[in-house]
């Protein structure tokens, strides 16, 4: 475990290091040399790959890796969207950002260590709620880069409308289908590890059901008139519930009370940023 920690510990503060250069030397970095901010990032997302590949040696990494790697990714880009942020501000987004970095690493071990016991260990539920709120933030982030690049380019580019929706609109159906194949192992039904052909094919079609109302959700609210933070934060509510009630369904969970809260959540919060 110990050695596990320290590779934790080599990531987040790799991702520290990394983000902190790009964010407040980015202008420097950008007029020197272009394509050294993207060789930077490239390199720190196959030094993820190896790193956890060689510290787990397990069948099932890949789709946690992948998921690990759209939260770091999101992460990194999320702050090239807000030039004018002061650096103060990115400092503290970048650190808070790196603790949790550790801590979803942590999160994600236990799962592994679940998996190839194939029984639910004591800190299974605490490690599966911070992947929750970390897939909510995921959604959040990503959404509002999505969103603020369409907003970017119609204002720049008013005969290429139609174009630039389709375009974003295609973004975020790759998104969702690939941050939901990602969460496979998170959607898992009864025992962890006890992953029948019946759960396999469940998981397949709420995955698909999910990906598809999440993109109807993100394509409807271009239209919306509230603040892309408005927006964003609405479909990472729409996200949660769409998680939760399928999370409930393939651990035979779900009821009308479920249902219920879902829509009093949804409501209050597309209000609240109406009113707001």
């Amino acid at each position: 475990m110990k050695s596990k920690k320290k590779v934790f510990l080599i990531i987040s503060i790799a991702y520290l290091i990394l983000s902190l250069f790009l964010h407040l030397k980015i202008d420097f970095a950008i007029s020197q040399t272009p394509i050294l901010p993207i060789l930077l990032i490239v390199r720190f997302l196959a030094l993820i790959w190896f790193l956890l590949i060689k510290l787990f040696e397990y069948k099932n990494i890949i789709n946690k890796i992948v998921f690990f790697e759209l939260y770091i990714l999101g992460n990194i880009m999320f702050l090239f969207w807000f030039p004018t942020l002061g650096d103060v501000s990115r400092v503290v987004y970048i650190t808070i950002t790196a603790i949790f970095t550790y801590i979803l690493l942590l999160a994600l071990n236990v799962y592994f260590v679940s998996e190839r016991q194939e029984e639910q260990i004591p800190l299974l539920q605490p490690a599966k709620l911070f992947v929750f709120i970390t897939v909510i933030i995921d959604v959040f982030v990503w959404s509002t880069a999505f969103y603020k690049i369409t907003y970017s380019n119609i204002i720049k580019n008013t005969e290429n409308q139609l174009l630039i929706l389709g375009g974003i609109s295609l973004l975020f159906l790759v998104y969702y289908y690939i941050l939901g194949k990602s969460l496979k192992w998170f959607l898992s039904s009864g025992k962890v590890g006890e992953l029948t052909e019946e759960v396999i094919n469940k998981q397949n079609s709420s995955i698909l059901v999910a990906t598809f109302v999440l993109w109807q959700v993100s394509v409807a609210l271009m239209f919306s008139p509230t603040e892309i933070f408005g927006r964003s934060l609405m479909l990472s509510v729409t996200a949660y519930v769409v998680l939760n009630i399928l999370s409930k369904y393939l651990s035979h969970k779900i009821d009308k009370t479920v249902y219920l809260k879902s829509f009093i959540m949804i409501f209050i919060a597309y209000v609240l940023v109406y009113l707001l």
